[in-house]
């Protein structure tokens, strides 16, 4: 039975292949063109930290509001995850920003601390992923993992 560790790379692994055959969404940001070039850094580590606290809530629909873009392949991986462990912690950090267009691209790295609940033992996983953010009407939000 693979860990709870092997459960979500292999998640993160087919949330990478999905992105890589899907188109990239864009939205049409308000304001002047250069609108995303001016990108309140601050709000998108600030919509990160909300995504961090989503998953050590362990809660689907939390974790939904927190990323809205969630695949369907990304839900299944997260609700196996999060029946196999507990007292989940999510330490997310952003490396670089680089606006493109409408969006903002950031290389995340960080960690997952969790009690696997099969063997009982404490666990890290540590994740390095790209997220791209979108600004909607409410502001900035996490809209792909990849």
């Amino acid at each position: 039975m693979p860990s709870a560790g092997d459960t979500l790379r292999a998640a993160e692994a087919a949330a990478r292949e999905e992105a890589a055959r899907e188109e990239p969404a864009r939205l049409t940001t308000s304001g002047s063109p250069g609108a995303a070039a001016a990108l309140p850094a601050t709000a998108v580590r600030a919509a990160l930290a909300d995504y961090a606290r989503a998953i050590e809530t362990r809660d689907l629909a939390e974790l939904a509001r927190a990323h809205p873009g969630m695949t369907a392949d990304q839900r299944r991986a997260w609700k196996t995850f999060f029946a196999a462990v507990d007292h989940l912690r999510a330490s997310l950090a952003v490396e670089t920003l680089e606006p493109r267009g409408d969006s903002v691209h950031a290389r995340v790295r960080g960690s997952y601390e969790y009690r696997n609940r099969r063997p009982q033992r404490a666990e890290r996983s540590d994740v390095t992923f790209e997220a791209m953010f979108i600004r909607d009407s409410a502001g900035w939000r996490l809209r792909r993992v990849e």
